[in-house]
């Protein structure tokens, strides 16, 4: 019996099974296949099961290459997680490396300056892109880009700024949003520490902009060129600030942005990581994902690091710390970043440029990754393949191989 003749469910419960690579191979068999294979409900819950299922769950790790020193435009690659979990077997004092894979990615054919990752949700990229200008012409706009279908969508900037030095700053967010089935891009704009009020929000799917009157102004940690992107987890975004009052800076905490209610409100950090220290130690928050919860990564820097997760979203009783370095190369560094966690206790962390395993069930080992020898900078991001459209029927173009161009796919 051909496969098509199938009752439908049947052969729904065996596409659900396969990877995005072999559904979309699947689609281009005939035309009743393709339509299976591109209804919204097939795809939301094949996403579902991605996620859900351990055996399906495909997650990734991408991160950009810089040749702007050479006049060439960025690389972005991509590593799978179940390599570099593989090589947590080998012995602490093995350095493994990883083999990565050069992506295809939007506007890679035009002249770019630098790419930077502003979030990712549901296997969709947010990207920040520059074009290499002067800093009179130079343009940017943001990209939505789902890396598994080569599909994405450009949105325009109100204001559009990703120099490193610059007075006006920035913070992004992307998420999806439940109520309205859609994802939203959220700016928020400033000088300086004197942050804005004002909040613009953009819904993907109609690329429609509105602004959002915030009660509380608040700081953020960090410059410019340092955590662009806020944190999606629990239909909320996640950034480290604090609330700014008249005469100064009133409390440390994570600001957060629902994105269906867009409203803001607070989430108070680890208790001890606010605590007063001795005079003149500097100290650092990050804001991060392990797992399922939201963590923190707090530095007092050049003596130690800590990693906490909130193992009860929204409260602060539930912050436990899962581990503490006193490595030199991570202590020294203020944008150390928790990147993913795996089962057998090793925690992949990025710092200077570089990552590590670090494992707190073992004595708080830590030992480092090697990506082909490749610096990873400052955005990696994670990521899991899925199926989901934009909508927008615009893909990334082929590159050429064997002196022929591929079809790029668009419509």
């Amino acid at each position: 019996m051909s496969m098509w003749r199938l009752p439908e469910e049947i052969e729904v419960d065996i596409f659900l099974k396969l990877p995005v690579n072999s559904i979309l191979a699947c689609r281009c068999v005939c035309k009743p296949w393709c339509g299976l294979l591109t209804k919204p409900k097939f795809i939301k819950d094949h996403l579902d099961l991605t996620i859900q299922s351990n055996n399906n769950n495909n997650p990734r790790l991408m991160f950009g290459q810089s040749q702007y020193d050479q006049g060439k435009n960025p690389i972005i690659n991509s590593v799978d997680y179940k390599s570099i979990s593989s090589s947590s077997s080998s012995s602490a004092s093995d350095f493994p490396e990883m083999k990565v894979v050069s992506m295809e990615y939007p506007f890679e054919k035009i002249n770019t300056k630098a790419i930077v990752f502003l979030g990712s949700c549901t296997g969709l990229i947010c990207l920040g892109v520059s074009n290499n200008g002067t800093s009179i012409n130079e343009k940017n706009w943001i990209c939505i880009w789902n890396p598994s279908t080569g599909e994405y969508i450009d949105i325009k900037l109100h204001i559009l700024e990703f120099r490193e030095k610059a007075s006006y700053c920035y913070r992004y967010g992307f998420g999806y949003g439940s109520n309205i089935d859609d994802y939203k891009l959220v700016q928020i704009s400033g000088y300086d520490n004197c942050w804005s009020q004002i909040v613009k929000v953009c819904t993907i799917g109609s690329k429609c902009w509105k602004t959002i009157q915030s009660k509380h102004p608040y700081v953020f940690s960090g410059q410019l060129h340092e955590n662009l992107h806020g944190v999606f987890i629990n239909g909320v975004l996640h950034w480290s600030g604090a609330t700014k009052a008249t005469f100064g800076i009133t409390g440390k905490h994570i600001v957060c942005f629902d994105i269906n209610e867009e409203r803001f409100m607070d989430i108070p950090f680890p208790e001890e990581t606010v605590l007063p220290l001795q005079q003149h130690q500097e100290t650092y928050r990050e804001v991060g994902v392990l797992g399922d919860c939201l963590c923190v990564v707090f530095s007092v820097i050049g003596t130690r690091t800590d990693v906490w997760v909130m193992q009860d979203y929204g409260v602060r009783e539930s912050w436990t710390k899962i581990f503490t370095t006193t490595q030199e190369t991570m202590t020294r560094d203020r944008f150390l970043k928790p990147i993913w966690s795996f089962e057998n206790g090793d925690i992949l962390v990025h710092s200077c440029g570089q990552s590590s395993l670090c494992n707190h069930n073992n004595g708080n080992t830590t030992r480092k990754v090697l990506f082909d020898g490749i610096n990873m900078g400052r955005y990696p991001e994670s990521y899991v393949e899925s199926l989901v459209s934009l909508k927008s029927r615009t893909y990334v173009k082929k590159r050429i191989t064997n002196g022929n161009k591929e079809s790029s796919d668009e419509d």
